[in-house]
């Protein structure tokens, strides 16, 4: 069991940060879980020494390129930039209604236990339907923090889903209610809609994201080995590094261009020309050598 927590604990921080979060309250909870003392503290040191290895994997590799406070800095202007404002946090409370209706639904399948649902007392609620809860609640936490990106993806919005229907199912049980087949119905075309709602996000986000494919094409085809730098004035998202096959250089003003430009460095430039259209510059000696206007591509 120590083996398994501590390779779980390291894949999952390795790889999502909320992973570091949801098994550092594990190790806590594991830590002052009474009863087999000894077993529990055990496991939660082995998840400790998964989280701690993969952090320390992490540090050792960025180490060598980057110092450790500008990786601090981006990392929090990044979560400055996905805060909360009205706009974002009614796309997370939008996610938020549809993953509540499983539990909406149940409770007026049970209206004659509402109030004994409604007044669930702790103890009543074995000690792992307690762990599980506030695990699952770091993620409605998380979508908080980062509401820009919990409005936009929907696999975020379904961590706080998950955290509901975790609830309703200790609230059912807690409650005492008798196994109703048509709460699973209910349950099961809940989920058909989720299922729904996530295929016509992604479809619409695939859509926005396909229309700037040729754009992040183009700016590969026009870069040349030469080019040390590319830019944009705009924020930068993975999947346009991977276009693009380099790094580039977001929210670049027209000083900095200017300045790269006049020091010789080959660059590309890639910039909105309005509207949704972008425009892609190549400067080589600081001489603009070739252009490209996406409503002209064609």
């Amino acid at each position: 069991m120590p083996a398994v927590l501590l390779t779980a604990s390291f894949a999952a921080a390795y790889s999502e940060w909320t992973g570091i979060l949801i098994f550092v309250v594990i190790a806590v909870a594991l830590w002052f879980r009474p009863g087999s003392v000894r077993l529990n503290r055990a496991a939660a040191l082995s998840i400790g020494a998964g989280v701690l290895t993969a952090l320390a994997l992490t540090a050792y590799q960025w180490s060598g390129l980057v110092p450790l406070s500008e990786i601090v800095a981006h990392m929090t202007q990044r979560a400055d930039a996905r805060g909360l404002n009205i706009v974002r946090l009614a796309k997370v409370f939008w996610a938020w209604a549809l993953a509540m209706v499983p539990l909406v639904a149940i409770t007026l399948m049970l209206r004659p236990r509402v109030h004994r649902v409604m007044t669930i007392r702790l103890h009543r609620i074995d000690w792992y339907a307690r762990l599980l809860c506030t695990v699952l609640l770091v993620g409605v936490a998380e979508n908080l923090v980062l509401a820009g990106h919990a409005g936009t993806y929907v696999y975020d919005t379904n961590k706080v889903t998950l955290a509901v229907a975790l609830l309703a199912a200790v609230a059912v049980r807690s409650s005492g209610a008798p196994r109703l087949r048509w709460a699973a119905v209910v349950l099961v075309a809940s989920l058909v809609v989720s299922v729904a709602y996530i295929d016509l996000t992604v479809r619409s986000a695939l859509e926005h994201a396909s229309a700037r494919v040729a754009v992040w094409s183009a700016a590969r085809q026009i870069a040349q080995p030469g080019d040390l730098v590319v830019s944009s004035d705009c924020s930068v998202r993975g999947a346009q590094l991977i276009y693009v096959q380099r790094n580039v250089v977001e929210c670049a003003d027209s000083e900095l261009v200017d300045e790269l430009t006049q020091s010789g460095v080959g660059l590309v430039d890639v910039s909105r020309a309005g509207g949704d259209d972008y425009a892609i510059h190549r400067y080589v000696d600081g001489q603009l050598v070739s252009d490209w206007l996406e409503s002209e591509r064609n």
